[in-house]
């Protein structure tokens, strides 16, 4: 029976791994000038990076204006370059990313053995994962965090 909860729960991962209620592509904004704008034109496959990048905004809801998509679309960059191809335990951080939720993912990390991942890394995502976990809640994320709400 565990064996095949845990299959179902692969699977559903597999078909929506990303970790936003709406898909990556969905991520985007008209400008002034009426083109599109934002992290969802270039995000295409790659939900390891994109998770990763949710999970340093500490949000999981879409930008409002172009300031917050340039933010994410920085995050996204600095996810997919530089933090999701790093190896811990002989995998990628973005696919352990992508195989878990956001709260088995923030758990993962903290249970990690602390030579496992850089720990200003560790800890800038556990925070962002945390500010999920808040916003999922019905808070208002990194915000609640930074006042201690």
């Amino acid at each position: 029976m565990i064996a095949c909860n845990t299959l179902s729960h692969l699977l559903v991962r597999l078909k929506e791994p990303w970790w936003t209620p709406l898909p990556p592509s969905e991520y985007v904004i008209k400008t002034t000038d009426g083109k599109m704008a934002g992290v969802g034109l270039i995000v295409e496959q790659d939900f390891d990076a994109w998770n990763l990048a949710i999970a340093l905004s500490g949000s999981s809801k879409p930008p409002v204006d172009l300031d917050g998509h340039r933010t994410l679309l920085c995050l996204f960059v600095e996810a997919r370059q530089q933090i999701a191809p790093t190896l811990v335990l002989g995998q990628t951080l973005g696919s352990f990313a992508t195989l878990m939720t956001p709260a088995v993912f923030e758990q993962w990390l903290r249970d990690l053995p602390r030579r496992a991942l850089d720990v200003p890394l560790r800890r800038r995502l556990i925070h962002g994962l945390a500010a999920l976990r808040v916003e999922g809640e019905g808070g208002l994320g990194v915000k609640a965090l930074q006042h201690g709400l």
